[in-house]
């Protein structure tokens, strides 16, 4: 059996290494051939490791609570690679009117546990702290059709939640507009406290007392101790260069016969395989499928991606007046500034640069400022600078900068997204040997992509191979 994989980040890879450990143990024959478009692996994953520095200019961080990564990142031989974010450290803020207000203790993305420490906070007003503290008394929605972050938000806490929390902070990790993001594909576990317990509240509380847990879970998110690219290094290395072709854009895909497909590169050069596992972004996979299935190739490039921009700087801690004890903060787009995240890099994550100094990430663009990623590096400089001294008093110039452009780098879950999801695999389904994986699908994480890449293995090994008669 020959199968092809198209694209090498972490879904990508991830399938490669699956489905050559499970065919060595089955023995079965089995060869695989992974095709990476680029210069190198990792898709959106990309560590600088520079002296005494580890810069991350795309994702840092990944949660354990999805324990299917921990496991894989042990079978990998890296559990002693992963580290916790510093234990001191672990808060966050919020922007409000030009003040950086800390999210309070208990607090979870829309919801608190704590309404002590709430009551104290200064985020929302004393008539939207009101209306939030309601949100036990709000009967559950009749409906059970898809709803967007903030049409939920809004409906259970208020405007003000909305504007002053959800808008910044799911807004923030989505990079998205969460006024049109899907509830059902995000955070599908307030779907379930509202038909449970009649209150996302009430759920958080049995939660916290199932869990012994109380608010925001800083303490489940881990790295590697030099960077994220640590796991990518280790895939490829596992997997082998035998496997791996970078610099190898695949153009199209067609029926080579009713067994098999062929794969054409860019140089016009053609490659043969029982199964092709699609592990790019679904405007990529939209393109490559034109010519087999239009209407599955309609509904990927019905997802839309957001680009964005992240400015690395390397200061001295003297050269600011105040430094947040946490991670860092976001910022709504109320406060009309530049950037929608800043986060505290060396703070969050031990060993990233010297105790003197400061390494901080400022993110730039997303679904509601789409053209701001655009400005040319000076601007982008600019604009960053201009909010760290806004906010947090920063003097002088960096010592070190880096810029990184994620172009159509985050999916954006728009409502329907599932559904969307969910007939493209049927439809998928009836082309024998094609299979999707990556961000696009179920989840944008470490751990989903990782699941992701699995799942594509699995199915691949699973389904028969048919017998030609051309």
């Amino acid at each position: 059996m020959k199968i092809a994989i198209i694209g090498g980040g972490i879904a990508g890879l991830t399938a490669a290494y699956r489905i050559l450990k499970e065919s060595a143990s089955s023995k079965k024959q089995v060869e695989v051939d992974l095709f990476e478009a680029s210069s190198r692996f990792g898709g959106i994953i990309e560590t600088l490791v520079e002296d005494e520095l580890i810069v991350e200019l795309g994702p840092d961080a990944f949660t354990t609570l999805k324990h299917d990564a921990i496991s894989f990142c042990g079978e990998l031989g890296l559990t002693d690679h992963i580290v916790p974010t510093r234990k001191e450290n672990r808060r966050a803020f919020i922007a409000h009117r030009g003040v950086l207000n800390p999210i309070p203790a208990g607090f979870v993305l829309i919801a608190t546990t704590r309404f002590d420490t709430f009551f104290r906070s200064r985020l929302l007003s004393p008539l939207g702290k009101l209306r939030l503290a309601m949100e036990p008394f709000i009967a559950p929605a009749p409906s059970s059709e898809d709803e967007s972050v903030a049409s939920f938000v809004r409906r259970r806490f208020g405007p003000e939640a909305v504007e002053r929390i959800a808008q910044p902070m799911i807004g923030g990790i989505y990079t998205a507009n969460i006024e049109t993001l899907s509830l059902k594909a995000t955070m599908p576990q307030y779907i379930e406290y509202e038909a449970r317990y009649g209150s996302v509240t009430a759920g958080l509380m049995r939660q916290k007392n199932n869990h012994n847990e109380s608010g925001a879970r800083y303490g489940a998110f881990v790295s590697f101790d030099r960077g994220s690219n640590v796991i990518v290094d280790r895939l490829v290395s596992v997997v082998g260069q035998k496997h791996l072709h970078l610099n190898h854009p695949i153009v199209k895909i067609e029926r080579a016969s009713s067994a098999c497909w062929r794969l054409l590169g860019q140089s016009g050069e053609a490659f043969i395989a029982d199964r092709v596992i699609l592990a790019v972004p679904s405007f990529k996979a939209a393109r490559l499928l034109e010519t087999i299935d239009n209407r599955v190739s309609a509904r990927l490039d019905q997802i839309e991606y957001a680009s964005s921009a992240v400015a690395c700087f390397l200061f001295k801690r003297e050269q600011f007046k105040r430094i947040p004890d946490g991670f860092g903060f976001v910022i709504p787009a109320t406060e009309k500034r530049s950037s929608i995240a800043v986060a505290f890099a060396s703070v969050k994550f031990a060993g990233r640069c010297p105790e003197d100094k400061l390494l901080v990430r400022v993110f730039i663009g997303g679904a509601t400022a789409p053209d701001h990623w655009q400005n040319s590096d000076v601007q982008l400089l600019k604009m960053a600078l201009e909010d760290l001294r806004f906010y947090v008093g920063l003097e002088g110039e960096p010592e070190r900068h880096w810029i990184k452009r994620l172009v159509k780098g985050m999916p954006q879950y728009s409502l329907g997204h599932l559904e969307r999801v969910s007939a493209i695999e049927a439809d998928l389904a009836r082309h024998e040997g094609i299979f999707l994986a990556g961000a696009g699908l179920r989840g944008v994480g470490l751990p989903d992509c990782i699941a992701s890449g699995e799942a594509a293995a699995k199915s691949a090994l699973l389904e028969p191979v048919a017998i030609s008669v051309d």
